[in-house]
C-alpha cells in the first residue's frame, strides 16, 4: 500500500502520501523534511499492523467463503472511515481532499485488503475461507 501511494506520488497523483497523513494526525502538520516523511511512514505502517490484527481477529467472526472479498470490503472500509473522518472533524492539514487523492487511496486501500485477505489466507494453519 506505502509503495504504491509513493510511486502515485511521483507520479503527481496524491497531494498527501500516507506519510502526510500518519503525521498530521498525529503531530497536525505534513513532513517537511525526510525525517519527518520517515516518521510519518512509521505512524502509518503501525497503523496498518493494528488495522491487519483488527482483521485477523474480525475475519474468524464473520462465516462464509471469499476471502479476498472479505479483505477487499475491510481495505474498502477503512478508506472510507478515514476520509469521513478528517471531512466530519475538519482536519485541516489534509482537507481539501483532491479527487486524484480519493482515488488513489481508494486503490491502495483495496490492495491493502486483497494483499491482508490474502497474506493471512497463507500463514493460517486452518485456512481461512
Amino acid at each position: 500500500m506505502a509503495i504504491g501511494d509513493l510511486i502515485l506520488t511521483a507520479f503527481g497523483w496524491v497531494e498527501h502520501p500516507y506519510y502526510d497523513w500518519g503525521l498530521s494526525l498525529v503531530r497536525g502538520s505534513t513532513a517537511n523534511t525526510i525525517f519527518e516523511a520517515v516518521v510519518g511512514q512509521i505512524i502509518h505502517i503501525m497503523f496498518a499492523g493494528t488495522l491487519g490484527i483488527i482483521f485477523a481477529y474480525a475475519v474468524l467472526l464473520i462465516t462464509g467463503r471469499n476471502y479476498l472479498l472479505k479483505g477487499w470490503v475491510f481495505g474498502v472500509f477503512v478508506w472510507f472511515a478515514v476520509h469521513i473522518a478528517v471531512n466530519l472533524l475538519g482536519f485541516q492539514p489534509l482537507r481539501p481532499i483532491p479527487m486524484s487523492q480519493l482515488l488513489s487511496d481508494f486503490f491502495t486501500a483495496s490492495v491493502f485488503g486483497l494483499v491482508l485477505a490474502e497474506t493471512l489466507h497463507r500463514l493460517s494453519p486452518e485456512k481461512v475461507s
